[in-house]
């Protein structure tokens, strides 16, 4: 019996025993498991810090957070939000966000919305509210004394700050808490008012909210914004035009978006793509919109892309041309940066005679030289959209008839001893030529037989005389000469 007792007294040791190392084992797994997570959120909060965006800085003497945004390498002011610090209670100093929480419970108890942790049970959050996750029941005593020190030292926002911290500063953000009467470099933004003893807050954007009251974005065009634009320059839509969510005294500059181009054609306006390679008016349509706040802020711009650049004559060299030719305009081309301009041309042709006659390019291009001499052509063209910007280029262009050929035939022997050269030469100097209002010898016409020597009495020769006249056509005639005895050169005188 007493054997039997002593076996189970060792059973019960044995189980005890057990039970404790089991209990040693877990007590051990899980220090060991809090050591890895407190790391691991050490090097998450480590990492956070490398990607912080944003600088917090509360000033709870003033009562004003002011948020700076890392733009450029640096830090500059961006938001500004009315607060209720805990005044002393809040600790100074500074500080990285650890967590954050949609609903928290606070003292008393009662609840916050986008609650973020700055240190120890020191938070970001919204005005309290008396019951859990109901937004209809924000304390108005409270809520109506933002811009006062009044927490336990909490920073105490309305829900639209409240819930930008939440939303847009990642864990890790620097907090740094300090005390001055100034507010800060953007001022402070001045609170709603609420009634009741339970109210909505009047910042909060959800879509149930019958009070919501936020601003929307105040949206500005700078009174230096080009409303004229050189064809083909460069030109940043969005510059000189600014928005601000009055708000928080936050620019909105970055949010403001392009909505709509619209393109005056034909007496309406029509949908189009900007560019200052495309002559016209333009009607551009901004938009800017703040997510914490209800709507869309639209303005409109009326932008005229113009071309005021001096044209760029092109002529041909001096040239003659034929008698009664047209076109005073050949080969003659105007140009501005955004294309020709040939149809805005004035042309002045001086005649050979002297008289003086102005026309558009179409005439020109209809213009027939009817005179014989020598025509000044001046063109004149001006820039497209600035009237005192031209150019003006002068040529000068001969005009002549064909040249006559005239051949005193009668004068013309061919003798049965002429050379080829002979009968050449013979026919040059019986020859005249009219050309350019002049009469020529025919020695600068050329001549060609149809035989050559030795010739025979009674043969007949075709001669083929060409020359090329003034205006650069090539004219010819053709005559036929017989051949004759060669005369008797028998001294008669003589015995």
């Amino acid at each position: 019996m007493s054997s039997m007792v002593s076996k189970n007294e060792n059973k019960d040791r044995l189980s005890t025993g057990r039970k404790l190392i089991a209990v040693l084992i877990a007590v051990v797994m899980a220090v060991t498991l809090l050591a890895y997570i407190g790391q691991s959120a050490e090097d998450a909060s480590a990492k956070s810090r490398k990607s912080v965006k944003y600088w917090l800085k509360v000033n709870r003497v003033a009562n004003v957070v002011t948020a700076y945004k890392y733009t450029n390498g640096k830090f500059v002011p961006y938001r500004a939000m009315v607060c209720s610090s805990g005044g002393r209670n809040t600790p100074r100093g500074t500080y990285h966000t650890l967590r954050r929480y949609r609903w928290k419970t606070l003292m008393g108890p009662v609840y916050g919305q986008y609650n973020t942790r700055i240190h120890a049970h020191y938070l970001f959050h919204s005005v309290w509210y008396f019951n859990n996750h109901n937004k209809a029941t924000v304390t108005t005593q409270e809520y109506n004394l933002l811009g006062h020190s009044r927490s336990h030292g909490c920073v105490r926002l309305s829900v639209m700050d409240a819930k930008w911290i939440y939303e847009n500063c990642s864990i890790g953000t620097k907090v740094t808490i300090y005390g001055s009467r100034k507010p800060g470099p953007l001022g402070k933004p001045k609170p709603l008012k609420v009634h009741g003893g339970m109210a909505w807050d009047p910042t909060d954007p959800d879509p149930r909210n019958p009070d919501f009251r936020l601003k929307k974005p105040v949206m500005r065009i700078s009174k230096h914004k080009k409303h004229t634009v050189q064809y083909g320059s460069k030109y940043n839509l969005k510059s000189g035009v600014h928005a601000k969510n009055v708000n928080a005294y936050q620019d909105l500059t970055d949010q403001v978006k392009v909505l709509k181009v619209r393109k005056y054609k034909n007496g309406k306006w029509v949908k189009a793509r900007f560019s200052t390679k495309s002559l016209g008016t333009y009607r551009i349509t901004y938009s800017c919109r703040d997510r914490y706040c209800r709507g869309v802020t639209k303005k409109r711009f009326t932008i005229r892309v113009r071309d005021t650049s001096r044209p760029v004559i092109s002529v041909p060299k001096d040239r003659t041309v034929e008698f009664k030719s047209t076109n005073a305009v050949r080969e003659v081309t105007a140009k501005v940066k955004s294309g020709d301009v040939n149809k805005t041309m004035k042309v002045t042709v001086t005649k050979p005679s002297g008289t003086v006659k102005k026309m558009s390019y179409a005439e020109a291009k209809e213009f027939v030289f009817k005179s014989q001499g020598k025509y000044k052509i001046t063109y004149k063209a001006r820039s497209r959209n600035s009237p005192r910007k031209y150019a003006s280029k002068t040529i000068y262009i001969k005009c002549w008839k064909d040249a006559v050929i005239k051949v005193s035939k009668k004068d013309i022997h061919v003798f049965t001893t002429d050379k080829r050269a002979d009968v050449r030469a013979k026919i040059k100097e019986n020859t005249t030529i009219k050309d350019a209002l002049k009469i020529k010898s025919g020695s600068k016409a050329t001549v060609k037989l149809s035989k050559g020597a030795p010739y025979k009495e009674g043969e007949e020769i075709t001669a083929t005389i060409k020359y090329k006249g003034a205006n650069g056509n090539t004219v010819e005639k053709e005559i036929t000469l017989k051949v004759e005895a060669a005369p008797d050169t028998t001294d008669e005188t003589q015995p």
